[in-house]
């Protein structure tokens, strides 16, 4: 979210997407590698960033947040990737890490509790008026980024995320709780 606003920004602490844009306009291969290589991607790519933006997504659950049932139980874990687990020394080097260090940089100012991309708080669902607190859990938060949750691949094969133990304890804990 703040990385989505910071790209977008006039004075951006990591690049600044709209020059990316303009230049990928004028160079088809660099636009292809950067993942822009039609127009139509290029022409949806602003609005794209800008919708997972902070104050769009905030916008955006405050509407949907009355039209959740209240009767079901809603459960939220977050991940943190602390600045001193991105390896950056030259023999651990690699583009993941590298980029990912680069994006917790700009959210670092805001909260250490991040993982690169989003923010500790808005990993946790938020209070809804209608639904109650037994039905809102915060189950806790990992120590890896989200997408160290959700890919092996990620880091070029080298996350040592203990991703299949971590779903079945997740799965065990949410039936555990949901059948309370």
């Amino acid at each position: 979210a703040y990385l989505a606003d910071d790209l977008l920004s006039d004075a951006p602490k990591l690049v600044n997407f709209r020059k990316v844009l303009a230049f990928a306009k004028r160079h088809p291969i660099f636009a292809k590698l950067a993942g822009l290589g039609t127009p139509q991607l290029q022409e949806d790519a602003l609005d794209g960033i800008a919708s997972v933006g902070r104050k769009v997504r905030q916008a955006r659950m405050l509407d949907y947040a009355p039209k959740l049932p209240a009767h079901v139980k809603y459960f939220s874990v977050a991940a943190v990737m602390p600045m001193e687990n991105y390896r950056r020394r030259l023999w651990h080097f690699n583009i993941d890490d590298w980029s990912m260090y680069l994006q917790a940089r700009v959210t670092q100012p805001i909260t250490l509790y991040n993982d690169g991309q989003v923010a500790l708080p808005d990993n946790l669902l938020p209070a809804v008026a209608h639904i109650p607190a037994e039905n809102r859990i915060d189950l806790g938060v990992v120590r890896t980024h989200h997408w160290g949750v959700a890919y092996r691949t990620f880091n070029q094969g080298k996350n040592r995320f203990p991703r299949s133990a971590f779903y079945r304890a997740l799965m065990r804990t949410i039936h555990a709780v949901g059948i309370q």
